[in-house]
């Protein structure tokens, strides 16, 4: 009887709907727990997920990432093939799925950037594949430097490796602290956070459900995360005068005092260079900087700017018409004053300095 004064298509669509938010609602905590089990850093992005794309796409960038899919979505994916969707890349004999007692994995492919190049592709999303891929690449390499790399200098440093490591270091505990310390752990968190958000632009390359499309989602990220990535890349790059400096004296030191000797990593011989030079040709993600720590390190510095170069692509790909150009525009001028902001940060250090200390030389 309550039901009387809707009428039947009404009613048929409100079942439908909330029939569809259920099977959501349902997937994500498949996808959440897919993640907890397989890739824990990206259950945050399970949401975001599917509030922009749809099921089938996910499922198969899920698949072409882990190589295996969550075991709940089995019978699922097997009645919309029977239901004739195109699912060319499912093959339920073939395909891994994962459930709690699952204990052998496929390798993740962790950069995906060259399964997508398509000249076809719009010009836009092109630009949008561009930054994150790159993003991604950043965010690995720094990881890689600061696991592979900084935790062992730090560790010779506070003398965890012996007395004589120690002291051929050619870096003070002081030194390292500096270069090395918290503003480097900051970035590669930040960047952490970045990427687990930027996951709904990388896993899935298709239009969104939304309007503002890739290109809204993207600036949307940037606004959200302006004030955390103002107060993280603001202390490194005011401070990166100083650290380039420092290695540069540390460098040449070294030179002078390695002269006829090992640069071996664990002997009497033990340098700062030698450890990076040994990392860098050993690390595939490090070899771009193999020539020394200042290409690496500067690459934050470089970073912020190229946001902005991004934007200003995407926004004049897409024109004024499109729903997302507001807010990449609002992006780009929340950008530009981090960037004015650092400036004036850089600034106000080196007078500091200059007042001090003398002029950095």
């Amino acid at each position: 009887q309550k039901l009387e004064h809707i009428k039947p298509f009404g009613y048929r669509q409100q079942a439908l709907t909330h029939f569809h938010q259920a099977a959501a609602l349902r997937r994500t905590q498949h996808l959440k727990m897919f993640y907890r089990i397989r890739d824990s850093m990206y259950v945050p992005a399970a949401e975001q997920l599917f509030k922009y794309h749809g099921f089938v796409d996910i499922a198969e960038g899920i698949y072409k990432k882990y190589s295996m899919l969550p075991e709940e979505w089995k019978h699922e994916l097997i009645s919309l093939k029977r239901a004739n969707v195109e699912l060319p890349w499912f093959n339920p004999d073939k395909i891994k799925f994962l459930n709690e007692s699952t204990t052998s994995f496929p390798t993740i492919a962790e950069h995906q950037g060259s399964n997508f190049v398509d000249s076809k592709r719009p010009k836009e999303d092109m630009v949008i594949d561009e930054l994150v891929d790159s993003e991604m690449s950043y965010y690995i390499t720094l990881r890689t430097f600061l696991t592979s790399y900084v935790y062992e200098i730090r560790n010779i440093a506070e003398g965890r490796l012996g007395v004589d490591a120690q002291s051929n270091l050619g870096l003070s505990k002081k030194d390292v602290n500096y270069i090395f310390g918290e503003r480097l752990e900051d970035i590669v968190s930040l960047l952490k956070k970045m990427v687990v958000k930027m996951e709904v632009l990388m896993l899935v390359r298709e239009p969104t459900v939304d309007p503002i499309g890739r290109a809204g989602i993207l600036a949307n990220i940037l606004l959200e995360m302006y004030p955390e990535m103002k107060a993280v890349y603001g202390p490194y790059m005011s401070s990166y005068s100083k650290v380039r400096v420092t290695i540069e004296q540390a460098e040449a030191a070294q030179e002078k005092a390695s002269k006829g000797k090992s640069n071996s990593i664990y002997g009497k011989n033990a340098s700062f260079m030698g450890l990076w030079q040994e990392v860098s040709s050993a690390k595939a993600v490090l070899k771009s900087s193999q020539n020394g720590l200042q290409s690496l390190l500067i690459t934050p510095v470089a970073r912020l700017p190229r946001y902005n170069l991004f934007l200003s692509r995407v926004a004049k790909q897409l024109g004024e018409g499109h729903p997302a150009h507001k807010l990449l525009m609002q992006a780009v001028e929340v950008l530009k004053s981090v960037t004015s902001s650092v400036d004036e940060d850089i600034k106000t250090t080196e007078n500091f300095q200059l007042k001090f200390f003398g002029e950095l030389k």
